[in-house]
């Protein structure tokens, strides 16, 4: 699971990349860089299945996935400019990481510690969001 955890976080990156393409109408793109993906997960899941066995396929779908963000996000430079804040990225990384490492190892206290850290960081993050819907459920209520 933890690599699938870190893997889902590259493929919604992708899939935000994908939505661009789709808004410039360069939907070849999608399918382009999906294939690429494809192609490096076969490829990655043949080389290690072997050697480490079903882990093989979490592997596999980490670097396909990592593969179609780098190439995306090389590739969408061309048509527009996004800013990128690295250490929001980076950050998010280590924390995947850190989750994944807190809930493999198992602990009843730490997965009650780990879901705490999770839930006060994701309501950190969202703040701006939740005050904009919790304004809009008191604008509701009063009128």
């Amino acid at each position: 699971m933890p690599i699938l955890f870190l893997g889902v976080f590259f493929h919604s990156l992708g899939s935000f990349f994908g939505g661009i393409y789709v808004a410039f109408k360069k939907s070849s793109k999608v399918g382009k860089s999906a294939f690429l993906g494809a192609f490096i997960n076969v490829v990655v899941n043949i080389i290690f299945v072997k050697k480490i066995g079903l882990y093989a396929a979490s592997l596999s779908t980490l670097v396909s996935y990592f593969v179609i963000i780098v190439y995306r996000i090389w590739d969408v430079r061309k048509f527009v400019t996004i800013k990128y804040n690295r250490l929001t990225i980076a950050i998010s990384i280590l924390l995947i990481i850190t989750v994944s490492a807190i809930n493999y190892i198992n602990i009843t206290k730490l997965n009650i510690m780990n879901f705490t850290i999770a839930l006060i960081i994701a309501l950190i993050i969202n703040k701006k969001m939740i005050r904009n819907i919790l304004k809009s459920l008191k604008a509701k209520r009063n009128s």
